[in-house]
């Protein structure tokens, strides 16, 4: 007599040899759609990188940033560290013929920024002559991957979405989703990689959450499956992605160099408030050498007062400076005997400390 294991395993490969389930012998006579069991479904590859957590090959990655921040300049890189399979901001890259479809800037300005890239005589950069000739019908979806299926492309660059595809409404939902969808589809169809840049709308910033500030509708971000964000500040341009799959990048500054037209990345967001800190830290240690060197004997909250007044920052810097051995502590902390500090032989300058 069969086991309970052994039933279920004879069930399971009767389910796996007839397939999914169509429901055409449904006795009330209403459409049963295909269904089968999960572990019936065949194992998928792992995602496919041209760069890992901004570039899936048969998927799209949807870059944004407000008009002349740089992400037409920043996709260029990108498609140059494609063709030449560098390292793009310290993520590794997949060799591979690239299509740009530029609507934005000039043919000319396009070479030119090639040029400096070192890639515009590379044998599989293309480019589609847009405006389209007179008497072609406009840009579709079908058409821009048809020809980067017979370019053997594995990176498209549509710059940009509104520029390539004028008709389209960006605040109607069916549409940006129907549009993104032919994306994804001829994507996995040519087996490449798609970037389109678009741009943010006037909310951009204000929130934490940054597919609130992509212009249009929610289905742009929606069925993207990487969004990558460029935003720009005081201190430069910084770059971050949200995906479905992979490591996202985090908000990371970079820095560029005009001549070559290149990028790198100077540090992630936290890396960046560390080094300032430190920096901060450093000029306060500098400064409580030199109050305690005129006035030896001084109390902390003298010395914090003395300093600016930023009490986290001084007693770091006092705490670094106790560690060299640079400056020693007097008394025990406590009403009628606060601590006081003096400077020590070795309490010269705060050189090698932060080293």
């Amino acid at each position: 007599m069969a086991t309970f294991e052994e039933i279920d395993r004879i069930l399971a490969e009767k389910a796996r040899l007839e397939g999914p389930r169509t429901g055409a012998g449904s006795p009330d006579g209403k459409l049963v759609l295909p269904y089968r069991r999960v572990g019936d479904i065949p194992a998928t590859e792992p995602v496919g990188w041209l760069c890992e957590g901004i570039l899936a090959v048969g998927e799209v990655t949807l870059l944004v940033s407000r008009p002349k921040a740089g992400k037409s300049t920043l996709a260029r890189f990108l498609a140059a560290c494609v063709l030449e399979g560098r390292p793009f901001l310290g993520r590794e890259t997949r060799l591979g013929p690239v299509l740009m479809a530029s609507a934005e800037d000039a043919p000319g300005w396009v070479r030119e920024c090639f040029l400096r890239l070192g890639a515009a005589e590379h044998p599989d950069l293309y480019a589609v002559d847009l405006p389209l000739p007179p008497g072609m019908p406009a840009l579709t979806s079908e058409s821009l991957f048809a020809t980067a299926k017979d370019a053997g492309a594995r990176l498209v660059v549509v710059d940009t979405l509104q520029r390539c595809f004028p008709t389209l409404d960006i605040n109607d939902y069916g549409q940006t989703v129907d549009l993104m969808g032919r994306f994804q589809s001829g994507a996995r169809e040519a087996e490449c990689a798609v970037l389109v840049l678009h741009h943010n709308n006037k909310r951009a910033g204000e929130y934490e959450d940054h597919s609130i500030g992509v212009m249009g509708s929610q289905g742009l971000f929606g069925t993207a499956a990487i969004l990558a964000s460029l935003t720009r500040d005081g201190r430069g341009a910084w770059l971050l992605t949200e995906g479905r799959y992979g490591r996202n990048l985090p908000k990371t500054l970079l820095e560029f160099c005009e001549d070559t037209m290149r990028y790198r990345a100077a540090g992630t967001e936290g890396e960046i408030r560390e080094t300032e800190r430190r920096q901060r830290v450093r000029e306060t240690a500098e400064r409580v050498l030199e109050i305690v060197r005129s006035s030896p004997g001084i109390a902390r909250q003298d010395l914090i007062a003395e300093t600016g007044g930023d009490t986290t920052i001084c007693l770091d810097a006092i705490r670094e400076l106790l560690s060299a051995g640079r400056i020693a502590r007097d008394g025990q902390g406590r009403k009628g005997s606060p601590f006081t500090y003096r400077a020590t032989e070795a309490g010269e300058d705060p050189d090698g400390l932060f080293e």
